[in-house]
């Protein structure tokens, strides 16, 4: 086993100073900004992602021999109290402390996330109920700040030895896309859409007039001003393979994009691409001076597919990738439907749809940043 002694020539008390206080220079280095506590021996430090937030609060010796664990639970839950009432969520958090005394440290952090850089050995303890990373910190302690690798189990015991040095792929935290932190829940209007077109295309087979009344047509339309068949040819259907289709591939879809942008933004993202598609579908008939009528959801689909499939390349999570596979199995449908097509699939709709949703997933993005920005402002200079 390896072991990284204090520093020649140092005493302990700069010891002490030096590994909290190169701790926060390179947290600082990462990107987190510090939060003032007023206090000398501790310093808290957060990284937004979106509206995710990353806290690492740093406890030094003195501050901890005068905490109690009440003490330090009621700062715990206050810390993370006051960022959620600035709407961050998820929080995720660690407490890092700088003691000898590994005890009480050990006692008074139970039950919350947290490790102990043992002054006494120069170690960094993490028991085994405790995360094995968090944003790659482990690493840089291991690497940086001159501590052994020495990992004890719950009961104190060492359980492995990682000596200080091993490149070992940091386990990063689940970084949650900034849409998906905004509104979660039951996605009850994919639920309602869904409803809503099985009841229409119920409703069609006892009125067959549903369709020519309420297909997109460019004629009807840009002639005859029957703009309400923009929204109307979304809910009707020809066949009962082609309702079950479109509804599988929203339910699938919307339900996902739903918990990540929230209800009003998933029904004003399914109409505008719907609305888009079917305008699409419009120009191109026209174009082609072709007198066609086009129903069915697919536009306002392959739409809210655009929106998540930006929403995913933008706020990507590597350790998380079941999503994509579920959007290339449906890709894998998609193309499926257009090397089967009869001539019958109206593929300007869906073209128009999933450009509308692409871009409204970029503009999703830059809002919600904007949005994340000026909370962290606002906290900052609360705190400070």
């Amino acid at each position: 086993m390896i072991f990284y002694g204090r520093e020649t020539g140092m005493d302990e008390k700069m010891q002490k100073e030096s590994m909290q206080a190169r701790m926060s220079r390179l947290l600082l280095g990462k990107g987190y900004s510090e939060v003032n506590l007023h206090s000398e021996n501790e310093a808290l430090f957060y990284l937004a992602n979106g509206t995710a937030v990353s806290l690492v609060w740093l406890i030094g010796d003195a501050a901890l021999s005068a905490m109690s664990r009440e003490t330090y639970l009621n700062h715990y839950e206050k810390i993370r109290s006051d960022f959620s009432k600035h709407h961050f969520d998820p929080i995720h958090s660690i407490t890092l402390f700088f003691t000898s005394d590994t005890n009480k440290a050990k006692e008074i952090g139970e039950d919350t996330p947290f490790w102990i850089t043992d002054e006494s050995y120069g170690r960094l303890i993490v028991y085994e109920n405790q995360p094995e990373d968090f944003d790659g910190l482990r690493r840089v302690l291991e690497q940086n700040l001159h501590f052994g690798g020495d990992v004890r189990n719950e009961y104190g015991r060492q359980a492995e030895s990682v000596p200080a040095g091993v490149n070992r792929a940091p386990a990063r935290i689940p970084k949650a896309s900034a849409p998906a932190l905004i509104d979660k829940g039951t996605p009850v209007i994919t639920l309602i859409l869904v409803a809503i077109n099985l009841i229409i295309f119920l409703w069609q087979g006892h009125n067959d007039s549903l369709v020519p009344k309420g297909a997109v047509s460019w004629t009807d339309i840009f002639h005859g001003h029957q703009y309400y068949r923009l929204v109307t040819g979304m809910f009707l259907h020809g066949s009962t393979e082609h309702i079950v289709n479109n509804m599988l591939a929203l339910f699938l879809i919307g339900m996902e994009l739903e918990k990540q942008i929230g209800h009003r933004r998933f029904l004003f993202t399914y109409f505008l691409t719907g609305i888009a598609a079917s305008c699409a579908s419009c120009v191109y008939h026209m174009i082609g001076n072709e007198a066609a009528y086009s129903i069915g959801a697919s536009g306002a689909v392959y739409g809210i597919t655009g929106t998540l499939l930006v929403l995913m390349l933008i706020n990507r999570d590597r350790e998380d990738n079941s999503m994509f596979i579920r959007l290339g199995v449906f890709a894998l449908y998609m193309f499926y439907t257009i090397v089967r097509s009869d001539g019958t699939i109206d593929h300007a709709a869906h073209v128009g749809g999933f450009v509308a949703g692409s871009i409204i997933g970029a503009l999703i993005c830059v809002l919600i940043k904007r949005k994340a920005r000026k909370r962290l402002l606002k906290y900052r200079n609360g705190k400070n």
